[in-house]
């Protein structure tokens, strides 16, 4: 009986969808597995925001929508490199400290700050 580790496939990460709404839930961005802004969800309640101000609002869920993205990217590539016996540690520095690839409480302070910064809540 072997225990191994099935090694996490890149094909099955590209298809992910890593979205942010506001806290309203008026405007959503979500970022694709590959990080590129895959769609863009708006109610009817965001477009009395005004041009300046929804863009505004845009590119900030956008922005937090890609750090998610690298969040989840850096879960993925440790539970990878884990699961092929290296040291995840070592690949972690890496990540953290050349690709600034963000941790989950990192991410959610983040978005935290941004929702405080923009929003009365």
């Amino acid at each position: 009986m072997t225990t191994e580790k099935a090694i996490p496939d890149i094909e099955d990460f590209y298809p992910r969808e890593f979205s942010v709404y506001n806290p309203s839930g008026s405007v959503g961005v979500s970022c694709n597995g590959r990080g590129q802004v895959s769609a863009l969800m708006l109610d009817d309640d965001a477009l009395d925001l005004g041009d300046v101000d929804l863009g505004r609002e845009i590119v900030a869920l956008g922005q937090l929508a890609r750090a998610k993205y690298r969040m989840e990217l850096r879960l993925w590539s440790l539970a990878t490199v884990a699961a092929e016996g290296r040291d995840p540690d070592r690949m972690d520095r890496f990540y953290r400290r050349v690709q600034k690839l963000p941790t989950p409480e990192e991410y959610r302070e983040m978005e935290a700050a941004e929702f405080a910064r923009r929003y009365a809540i």
